[in-house]
């Protein structure tokens, strides 16, 4: 069974990451403790902006919780973090003594658009009164049409009704918990929900391929070229495939590891994971990342018709020619938009895309159109040979 994937949304200096750190079992004085025992680098400590990725091990299930950036200036990683890291739900990080902030409304506007269920956390409480910020958070989650109730989550009673609601993915109904890193007050609650959630059941496709997605490429001294990605369909295992380059080439995986760095046989259907390969061609980072590896040639497309609906976070307008960049799964390419006619904000139309380079997707796929923003989301309705 796969890991269960959290990620942290929310402002800078909101707690995120000191939430996260807590979560994963440590504790925190109030003076960055936490977040010192998880600093990897050493312009974190320099700049106070961090993340990091933390695994916690239970007895029923394995859990990953990804602390995304909460400044500004990082908000496309943000947006590709949150999309390409397959989340299941997100904690939703508002600090009692700073409110919903400009950022922090860009992140729920975010979790709606892409449709992840969201657990907000509050914190900080030990601090400042939280009941403005409450409201402030309920305001928002309805106003964005995240979920129609705000339910608090202040004991065990409320803590498994809410629970069991959640496992059964009905998300009109979005928790709340209202906590202190520093004194623990209600950190027991948010790990006891958290840890007994059930990972979001996902339809099984309707043709079976084995298509392994590639996120990163690396060059390995002593081993070669490692192609680290996300199983999106089918598995992979030992054996000869064809590697999505300018065109298809052959490739032999030697070995592979799954997320934990565990050597395995077979890397199946929704974990990430590493495959070593081995080919006639040494440099492989080039114009790789969101390609496939597949044991089949599977069909390319340049162009695409799309179900595309214009953001009204911010005034844009959007005519032929037009450049966005398209975030799907670990594609995050520019695209040129062929509309037939001017899209402005709140526009919903179908509108053709154009790739710099062929990519693998399929009908039914959701996206994001971004530049340092999320400007539109769509569905791909066909490919156009």
């Amino acid at each position: 069974m796969r890991e269960l994937r959290l990620a942290t949304l929310g402002s800078v200096d909101s707690g995120k990451t000191t939430t996260a750190s807590v979560i994963a079992g440590n504790t925190d004085d109030g003076n960055g403790s936490a977040r010192e025992k998880v600093m990897v680098h050493q312009h974190e400590k320099e700049s106070g902006r961090t993340s990091f990725v933390a695994h916690i091990y239970n007895p029923d299930n394995t859990i990953k919780i990804s602390d995304l950036c909460g400044h500004e200036k990082y908000a496309r990683m943000t947006i590709n973090g949150a999309i390409s890291n397959h989340i299941d739900y997100i904690l939703f990080i508002v600090a009692a003594n700073a409110g919903v902030q400009k950022i922090t409304k860009s992140h729920l506007q975010l979790a709606a658009y892409i449709r992840i269920p969201i657990i907000v956390v509050i914190t900080k409480i030990d601090l400042y009164d939280h009941k403005e910020t409450y409201n402030e958070v309920k305001y928002h989650v309805k106003k964005k049409n995240i979920a129609k109730f705000i339910q608090p989550i202040n004991n065990i009673t409320t803590c498994h009704k809410m629970q069991q609601i959640y496992s059964n993915g009905q998300y009109e109904m979005c928790p709340v918990f209202c906590i202190s890193n520093k004194t623990g007050q209600n950190v027991e609650l948010l790990k006891m929900f958290i840890q007994g959630l059930k990972i979001p059941e996902i339809p099984a496709p309707v043709a079976q391929k084995n298509i392994f997605r590639i996120h990163r490429v690396y060059n390995v001294k002593g081993i070669g070229t490692v192609l680290s990605g996300f199983q999106e369909r089918g598995y992979t295992k030992k054996n000869m495939y064809y590697l999505q380059e300018n065109s298809w080439q052959s490739i032999a995986v030697k070995s592979i590891h799954n997320d934990l760095q565990t050597n395995i046989e077979f890397l199946t259907e929704g974990h990430f994971g590493c495959l070593a390969i081995r080919s006639n061609k040494h440099n492989r980072r080039y114009n790789l990342i969101g390609n496939i590896v597949s044991d089949e040639q599977q069909k390319l497309c340049k162009k695409i018709l799309v179900d595309l609906y214009i953001t009204i976070n911010k005034t844009i307008t959007l005519k032929n020619g037009s450049n966005l960049v398209f975030v799907c799964r670990q594609i995050n390419q520019t695209v040129t938009l062929q509309p037939d006619k001017i899209v402005r904000c709140g526009d919903r139309t179908q509108v053709k895309l154009k790739f710099d380079y062929p990519v693998y997707v399929e009908n039914g796929y959701e996206f994001v159109l971004r530049d340092s923003d999320v400007r539109a989301i769509g569905r791909i309705i066909s490919k156009i040979n």
